[in-house]
């Protein structure tokens, strides 16, 4: 979840008359699995991204081989959150897309570095 995203909420639930006693779970629209989270990321850093395209079940085989499978479950499955009772509680829909806030803050990163590395 973007900054932005999250900002947002954090206002609806400082406004939001149900908010009160709510434990919030924020979430993006969309899930996403690491390697399109890093072609994202990428993307707004303006670098191609250097993924290997090994099959799953060649991963799984040596994280087994290692005692790393639940690493590798959280690694390889799709990073999820159910937020649908704060959306539905709140009214609230994030006001910025996935790639939107993943794009925008690697964009930040960059001319953030680029400008410290000035000084």
């Amino acid at each position: 979840m973007s900054v932005w995203n999250l900002v947002d909420l954090l206002i609806r639930c400082i406004e939001h008359p149900s908010a009160p006693g709510l434990t919030p779970l924020a979430a993006d629209d969309d899930d996403v699995a690491l390697p399109d989270l890093v072609r994202m990321l990428a993307e707004g850093m303006g670098k191609r991204p250097r993924l290997l395209n090994v099959p799953e079940r060649i991963l799984r085989l040596g994280a087994s081989a290692v005692g790393m499978q639940d690493s590798f479950e959280k690694l390889a499955g799709t990073l999820q959150v159910d937020a649908s009772e704060t959306r539905r509680l709140l009214h609230w829909t994030p006001p910025m897309s996935l790639r939107e806030g993943l794009t925008k803050t690697a964009k930040w990163y960059v001319e953030t570095r680029n400008s410290l590395a000035g000084i």
